[in-house]
């Protein structure tokens, strides 16, 4: 049997595990001590997988890596440099509001004056 042959029957083996306890009709066996093995032996399938993606990714080129960070960096760097223009336009909006609002608030005060003096100037008449 070939290793490509053997890693698909194990598989399976492994997928039919994740299905059905095969301890829970052992004679030697109590229902807990079952439950027990068949945990266990999902765990064992999981890091079985876990083992064979890490030895996938590490036998990765780093220099595919790196180029994909490149590109990850240069995205960030982008969404950064939007994000502070952003947050600069709503403080200069802010600001411009705040501007807006006091010389507003300066009119009515002066305009309420020249009112309250011109009737001033009436009473006197």
């Amino acid at each position: 049997m070939t290793t490509a042959t053997s890693t698909q029957v194990s598989t399976a083996q492994d997928d039919a595990v994740l299905v059905q306890n095969p301890y829970a009709s052992h004679p030697q066996l109590s229902s807990l001590e079952g439950e027990v093995l068949w945990e266990y032996a999902k765990t064992a399938r999981l890091i079985r997988k876990l083992s064979g993606i890490t030895k996938e990714l590490g036998g990765r080129s780093n220099e595919s890596l790196l180029a994909q960070l490149r590109v990850l960096e240069r995205k960030m760097g982008l969404v950064l440099t939007l994000f502070k223009a952003s947050v600069w336009a709503v403080i200069v909006e802010g600001e411009e509001a705040e501007q807006e609002m006091l010389a507003k608030q300066q009119e009515e005060a002066r305009l309420s004056a020249a009112n309250t003096s011109h009737l001033s100037e009436h009473d006197y008449e």
